[in-house]
Parts: C-alpha cells; structure tokens; sequence
C-alpha cells in the first residue's frame, strides 16, 4: 500500500465519522464530558484541519433561540501555546508546519501521514491548531446545542451543529464490540469489529489467567485497523512469543477521538487454544407498555452449533453495574420482556453464550419508564355570560399528582379545534374570560388536568356561554370587473367592516338568457379576509353581472351588492414558441439542411429564414415565407454563416430563433 494511500485511510477514519453532527459530511464534530464537575470538551475535524481565518464556538440553551459566542479570540493556529514541558521534537516541528500558512494536508504526505494522529492523540497539539475547546463556562444540567463556524470573506459560514448535550452528564465512548481471538504458534490473534465512527484506536490489556487482577498494556501505540488486501484486518493485534496451553485475560479499551481511553470491555479468557464466543447480539429494540410498567426487548444474532442461550442483564445507571435478571432464554427466541419495579430509566443489555461457557454481551440499549396515566377530566363545568364575560367554573380535582388546569375555548360553531387559553396549568378552578360590551355569539368551553408528570387528562364535557347576534355585516361594495388575458373575470371588492365577518360569496347572472338568476359561483365559502375572486367558469361572448354578500358567524347575510356588468371575449392566443431550429451540413460538404418545430404548428402562417453570408454586414431574408418545416441550400460559400428562423402566426405575432452559426472548409 502507497503512502498516500495509508493517509488517504486515515483521512478517512476521521472525516466519514458519525459523530454527533450530520450537517456537513466534510467536517465532523466531538462532544466529551467526564463528569458532574468536568467541562464539556469540543473537537472538529475538517478536510483542511485549520483554518488560518479562524473558527468560532456557540452555544445555545435547547429551547432558547439566541447563540452565545464562547471564544474571546477566533480560534486559529498558533494561538494556544503548549507548554514547554509538552513540546516533542515532532510537536516542535508539526507546530512550525502549521505557522506557513501556505501548507494543505495532501502537499507533503509523509508529514500528514504523522500529523493526524497527532491531532488526534495529543490535546495541546489540537488545541494549538485551533480544533479544540473547552467549555467550562455550562451549567451542570442544563441541556446546550454547540456549533462550530469559519470565518470567510468578512462573515462566518456554520459548518457543524451538535445534538443536544446534558452539561455535566458524563458523555464517553463506549467499549470496542465482538471482540475475537484466534490461537496458535505461540500467539494469539485478537480482533474487534472496526468502528472508525465510534472511536480513533483500541488499547489492549493482558494478565494471566490465573492472576486477573496483574494487568499489563502490551501495546506500543494505540492500534488502529488494520488493511489486509483491500480490506480491513480481522485480527489487527498480534499477542506473540507466548508458550503453548497459556491462557491469559484480555481487556480491550477504546481510544477516542481526544486521544483518551474511553470503554473499557469486559475482560475475555483467550488461550493459545481457538476459544472464541459466541457473535455479540445487535440490533437492539425496546418497547414498553407505561400502565403495566414492563419493557419488550427484541434483537438479532448469529446462532452456532455450540450455542446455548442468551440472558437479559439490567442496571440503572449507565455505567453502573449490570445484573443478570433472566438467564436461559432459548437461541430461537429473539425477544423477551422484563417487569419494572417503578419508574425511571433503565439499561439493558443481552448476552449470548455457548455450551463452552464462552460469553459476548451486547452493547447497552435504554429507555425510560414515565408514568403515563393521565388524571380524569374535571366534571361540573358551567359557562355563564355576563356583560362582556364569561364565568367558566369546574370541580376540584382529586388526584393525589395534580399540578394545575387548561382552559379551551372555542369561538363559533363553525370553528373545528379548540384553543388552549393558559399558556402555563392555573391552579384554581375558576377563569374568566374577558371580552368588549357588545360582543355577540357562542363561545363554547372545555378544561383538562394535568399531573406533576406532565399527563393531560381528556377534555371535560362542554359549557357554552351565548351572546346573540342579529345583526348583519354592512352592504358590500364591488370596486371592479376585469377580465384577463384567459377570459377570465376578477371581481374585487372593498374591505368590509364586520368584526364578526365569517365568510364572503360571489353571486353571477347572465343577462343575456330570458330570466336571469343569481347563482353561487364560489364552490367553497370565501373567507372573511378576501377581497377578490376570479371566475373560471365563464362562456367568452357571454355578459355577466356580478355581486356579493357577506355572512357573519351567526349566518347574517347583508344585502347583495349593486351590480356590475362585464362582457368576457375571445382569448387572444399566446405567440407560438419554437421549440428547435437546427442546421445541419455533413463533413467536406458545402450544402446545408436546415430543419424546426413550433409547438403549434395549425397556427403557423409562415416560416421565414434569414442569414448572412461571408462579406454580409448583417442578416437578410434568404427565403420567402415557407409552409414546411424543413429546407435546403446548396453550394455555399466557404466560410462562416449565420443564420435566423423567424415565425408568424395568425395573431400577428413575430417570433425569432437563437442565432445559429456554421463553418464551411475549403
């Protein structure tokens, strides 16, 4: 494998990453945090590593809509130093590297193919490129949503966005999963499935078997996959020199992308023997039933002849200890269901194992156990109207969990949905719904309950407050009657002042026939904010007049409209529009063919052809008007020509083709 190659695979671990961000698959965003009292710690990977303009750091409390900047100064090479007692000779000259503000990855590879795991392993270095930050400015609890931006051309450009991250909530990677080995010769082969996207490397641990607690790091370096003709390695960690029927314990820990140790696997028995456990299982679900307090886990797996069962493991905490809490669930069942105690979050985890004993547990799946059921809906609710207000009263809730009320109203009859007054639950059972003296209608209500856990009951039953209205909209009045291009007529109309106005409806007559009759043109009601309506049903040669009526929210129509004429003509047709014109002229010819549609050609009256020939000043007709779409000419001239199609219709429209030229050789 060339060297470029190698750092192309190394780009390629860092920069096809998942990572917390999908905005810009060019550049990929880490989030890392510790712990309760440890800062939230970013870092970003882009295909040319630094920016000499500078990154900027954001940060947004979820639910909140402003960005608060967290770096003083835009984050550019150089402006960290690291520490004398940190600087190595390779540090030292990575650092001078990234000064010349001339240098992209790919110019030298034998210096790339060193530099990205340096970024990766060592923090100072990162922090030095301008690719790491550390907020330690986030409140412990608080849920926050990090961008990264680039400084260009006197703005900024958003590169990447985080998802949501708990400030102090420990964030780490998680372990290196199916975890193998392969014994013979005095060695042991150990493989991992490769996850470039989860982790940078793996560290890998030994002690004897009979001594488990005596660990050791037999690794060098952190060991990355491994390429073995085109593909990634199965065993990329060679344990050699050993004696044979030895039997060792090894943990795997994976390195992220800060160039720490992150999960640690559960420690594996492996001997110069071929003991390998069972396939891990994947493709965990989880599905609960919140009423009966139980969970449903399903997954998938790979069954060997040796294979003897799989058990569920559970723990509270995500890194806590996790209990085995069923056993012997058989190899052709792939889903089994668990009883919570109580409520809160819980961490599952399957196992399989063979009839040798040998384990593989899975990677952990969570969920979280709320309580789902909702108080009932408050009884005895009563609407009474007063003078310009509704008193809306209801029983008191008896829930031992209640938190507060919801008041609904709904405006008319017509209206569908209901709208929630109370932007935050009222503790009393009483509201008053506020409006002006003169106010007419129905206004209907309904309440719900909500407990401390945020469960809503169902609506109450319905109480309904009148006003009655019978009063009209005023008379309408029709400003103007237009028709279009398309034969088509536009009524306009002045605002109407109803503050109660429901809807509108265009009324049309022909007072051509015998008995003209107002009809109904609008198919749907018009709503109160319309001012126009444009008929398409209308007959060209035909005179129509036109007028309206407004209707408000009780069904009181105001009297019609005056009317207004307008007589609807023929439409004028569009100019038809060439849809190709070509000159063709085959090679050592001096003829020329030249050929066109229109796209309406029964309204064509005429083609007519236009060129300019060598020594011409400019374009003349070369033709008489044609009829056919196709035409000759013969023995031209050598040198340039240009020609133009020009079409009319029986409008009168003249229409014109893109020029078109061709080169006749000697």
């Amino acid at each position: 494998m060339s060297l470029k190659q190698q750092i192309s695979i190394l780009l390629l671990s860092v920069l096809t990453l998942t990572g917390f961000a999908q905005q810009n698959a060019d550049v990929k965003f880490y989030v890392k945090i510790n712990g309760s009292d440890q800062p939230t710690r970013l870092k970003w990977f882009t295909k040319q590593v630094v920016s000499y303009n500078g990154f900027n750091v954001y940060r947004q409390m979820v639910g909140e809509q402003n960005w608060e900047k967290l770096n003083q100064d835009p984050l550019v090479p150089g402006a960290h130093q690291i520490p004398e007692e940190k600087k190595t000779q390779e540090i030292k000259a990575f650092t001078q590297l990234f000064t010349d503000q001339n240098y992209k990855i790919g110019d030298k590879p034998m210096a790339d193919f060193i530099l990205i795991p340096k970024l990766v392993l060592s923090e100072e270095f990162a922090k030095f490129a301008g690719i790491r930050f550390d907020d330690k400015t986030a409140v412990s609890g608080s849920d926050y949503i990090y961008k990264i931006t680039e400084i260009q051309d006197g703005g900024e450009e958003e590169l990447v966005r985080s998802e949501p991250v708990t400030a102090g909530q420990k964030l780490v990677e998680g372990p290196p999963a199916n975890v193998i080995s392969k014994g013979y010769n005095k060695k042991i082969k150990i493989g991992w499935f490769a996850e470039p996207d989860r982790y940078f490397a793996v560290n890998v641990y030994r002690a004897p078997a009979g001594n488990p607690d005596d660990t050791m790091l037999i690794n060098e370096k952190p060991v990355k996959f491994n390429m073995e003709n085109g593909k990634v390695s199965k065993y990329p960690f060679w344990d050699q020199g050993l004696d044979e029927d030895d039997e060792f314990v090894y943990t795997l820990v994976t390195v992220d992308y800060f160039g720490e140790e992150a999960g640690r696997a559960d420690p594996v028995k492996f001997g110069t023997e071929d003991v390998i456990p069972p396939a891990q299982p994947e493709n965990l679900d989880i599905s609960k039933d919140d009423p009966s307090l139980s969970f449903v886990l399903s997954w998938k797996a790979e069954i060997p002849e040796d294979f003897d069962a799989f058990a569920l493991y559970m723990s509270r905490e995500r890194d806590g200890e996790y209990e085995k809490v069923k056993d012997g669930i058989p190899p052709d069942e792939f889903t089994t269901e668990y009883i919570a105690p109580e409520i809160g979050p819980y961490y599952f985890k399957i196992e399989s194992r063979d009839t040798n004993g040998n384990t593989m547990k899975s990677t952990f799946i969570t969920s979280t156990l709320k309580d789902a059921i909702p108080p009932d809906p408050p009884t005895g609710v009563q609407a009474i109207a007063d003078t310009g207000i509704v008193k809306i009263t209801w029983d008191k809730s008896k829930a031992p969990d209640f938190h507060g009320y919801h008041v609904y109203t709904k405006r008319n009859r017509k209206a569908e949905l209901y709208n929630r007054f109370t932007k935050d639950p009222i503790q009393t059972n009483e509201f008053q719904d506020v409006m002006h003296d003169k106010i007419v209608g129905d206004f209907s209500y309904k309440i719900t309950a909500v407990d401390t856990n945020g469960n809503m009951s169902e609506m109450s039953q319905l109480a309904t407050a009148q006003f009655p209205d019978r009063n009209p909209p005023p008379k309408p009045f029709i400003s103007r009657v237009t028709v279009n291009q398309e034969a088509q007529v536009e009524i306009n109309w002045q605002s109407i002042a109803a503050d109660d106005l429901e809807e509108i409806d265009v009324y049309r007559k022909n007072i051509k026939e015998e008995e003209p009759k107002w009809e109904k043109v609008n198919l749907t009601d018009l709503p109160s904010s319309s001012r126009n309506y444009l008929d398409r049903s209308v007959q060209p040669g035909s005179t129509y007049a036109y007028s309206i009526i407004a209707i408000d929210t009780e069904g009181n129509e105001s009297l019609r409209s005056d009317p207004k004429e307008v007589r609807v003509n023929q439409p004028k047709l569009a100019p038809v529009a060439i849809e190709k014109f070509k000159v063709n002229t085959r090679r050592r010819s001096k003829n020329a063919e030249f050929e066109w549609n229109v796209d309406r050609p029964q309204d064509v009256m005429g083609y007519v052809i236009y060129g300019q020939h060598p020594g011409d000043k400019q374009l003349k007709p070369i033709t008489g008007r044609l009829t056919d779409s196709a035409y000759s000419l013969k023995k031209l001239q050598p040198g340039e020509h240009t020609f133009q199609l020009k079409v009319f219709d029986r409008e009168g429209n003249k229409v014109k083709s893109e020029i078109v030229s061709i080169n006749i050789k000697e």
